[in-house]
């Protein structure tokens, strides 16, 4: 068997779970924004489906106050490994400090500790792993998926189409209203491996090229480039 094989059937050893990996027991989302209708593809957010609230005016607010970012498992969070625990923990604090960087690295937003001020922002977001193959369309709706190494995991994960989805919401604090929904597909770094299980240098590569247009997205939003646009 080559190395590249070998790898590849790594992959499969603990991202977001143990067990089976069959595609048809992968719910059709994850459940994070809890309410996926209408996202759709936005012409100045590459590889993101959004949705945005009539009348939002992300121009008018002042701050923005940054949530723990979520990790959402294929399996309850009881039935996580040590491992899969210490994971999931780091690159929940990893995210979650990287965006907190992005706000205050020159997008007219100032970040803020208490969201209980005017002019205010709330961010929650969350990533999982996906299995997508780039001819699909309706990439948005695989997520998460189960990894193991079970002979179903080696026939999916041999094509290298696990990569990270994330998704994220923006409310206004005061009010709690939902101004934007949004899922976005990571496709330039697929996750791989290896060593005998999945580590966080594993998935890295995929969370620092999250981030890295983080910035640019918090800028289009302040400027009023990302806004509601009704459908013709």
């Amino acid at each position: 068997m080559t190395k590249l094989v070998i790898n590849t059937l790594l992959v499969a050893t603990v991202l977001f779970a143990s067990g089976c990996a069959n595609r048809n027991m992968q719910d059709k989302n994850s459940g994070f924004l809890k309410n996926y209708d209408g996202l759709e593809e936005h012409d100045n957010l590459e590889g993101t489906r959004v949705r945005i609230t009539p009348g939002a005016d992300f121009t008018g607010y002042e701050n923005i106050y940054i949530e723990k970012v979520e990790i959402v498992s294929a399996i309850p969070e009881k039935d996580w490994t040590p491992h899969q625990k210490i994971m999931f923990e780091k690159m929940s604090k990893y995210l979650t400090d990287g965006y907190k960087k992005a706000v205050n690295e020159g997008t007219a937003y100032r970040l803020v500790e208490d969201k209980s001020l005017p002019n205010t922002l709330v961010f929650e977001g969350a990533i999982s792993a996906v299995e997508v193959h780039f001819d699909d369309m309706e990439w948005y709706q695989f997520t998460p998926i189960t990894l193991g190494l079970t002979v179903v995991a080696r026939a999916t994960y041999v094509d290298g189409a696990v990569r990270i989805l994330g998704e994220g919401r923006f409310t206004d604090a005061q009010t709690g209203k939902v101004l934007l929904r949004a899922m976005t597909l990571q496709k330039a770094e697929e996750v791989s491996t290896e060593e005998d299980r999945l580590v966080f240098n594993d998935v890295k590569p995929g969370l620092d090229a999250w981030l890295k247009r983080t910035n640019k997205n918090l800028v289009k939003l302040r400027k009023g480039i990302i806004n509601y646009h009704k459908k013709q």
